[in-house]
């Protein structure tokens, strides 16, 4: 486990981040907000993370029938293991 923040991170899933261009902010940076989970299915799999758009650009954000997605993997793997 890698310890991010608040969070202890396995590190075969920081692994899959690395393309982050904000040097996972996310996750240490306290003023740098997690991207927002507004809905999820009874299969936490499956949890769509809606982005806020208030320009935190991120390699990992993508945009779909007018909603920002999160698609980090450390982002899916805090949802699922703290549901947070």
């Amino acid at each position: 486990m890698d310890k991010k923040g608040r969070y202890e991170i396995p590190v075969r899933v920081m692994e899959q981040v690395e393309r982050c261009n904000k040097d996972n902010a996310c996750l240490t940076d306290p003023s740098y907000p997690l991207c927002e989970v507004k809905y999820s299915s009874a299969d936490p799999r499956f949890a769509l993370i809606a982005c806020r758009s208030l320009g935190h650009e991120c390699d990992y954000r993508i945009y779909s029938n007018s909603t920002h997605l999160c698609t980090c993997p450390a982002r899916t793997y805090i949802y699922r293991r703290y549901e947070r």
